[in-house]
């Protein structure tokens, strides 16, 4: 029944007739619906943490499986088209600019040079003859 502590047969009498003598706890209805509303609302905690986690989960789980995947097939097919034979020579071909901006680049590099070797010839001719400057 209800309320009675059943031990085992090998106990003790004088532990049996200690415990029988105990004064059994029975809750109070308050304390029975206090304890009711606590576990209610660890319930409710619970839930809410599962639900947060959850709706915390969905975006990374979106990003692996949609945005991840569609990368992999469209690096795949990209450079499939890169690697095909038929594009070698457009894709290899250089831009119609490219020769006259090279052409531009010789000019200034010799430009370059030449400032460089009169700035070495005036240093040069500084120091033979003594003079400074300033």
């Amino acid at each position: 029944p209800f309320g009675q502590k059943r031990l085992p047969d090998d106990t003790p009498a004088e532990v049996t007739a200690a415990v029988r003598s105990a004064p059994s706890f029975q809750p109070s209805a308050t304390e029975g619906s206090r304890e009711l509303n606590i576990i209610k609302n660890l319930i409710c905690s619970y839930f809410d943490i599962c639900r947060k986690n959850i709706m915390d989960s969905v975006p990374k789980a979106i990003m692996y499986f949609l945005v991840n995947t569609a990368k992999d097939v469209m690096q795949k097919e990209l450079i499939s088209q890169l690697y095909n034979e038929d594009k070698f020579a457009d894709l290899l071909t250089e831009a119609h600019d490219i020769p006259a901006r090279r052409q531009r680049c010789r000019e200034h590099l010799k430009a370059l040079k030449n400032a460089f070797s009169l700035i070495n010839q005036m240093r040069d001719n500084q120091m033979t003859s003594g003079a400074t400057f300033g």
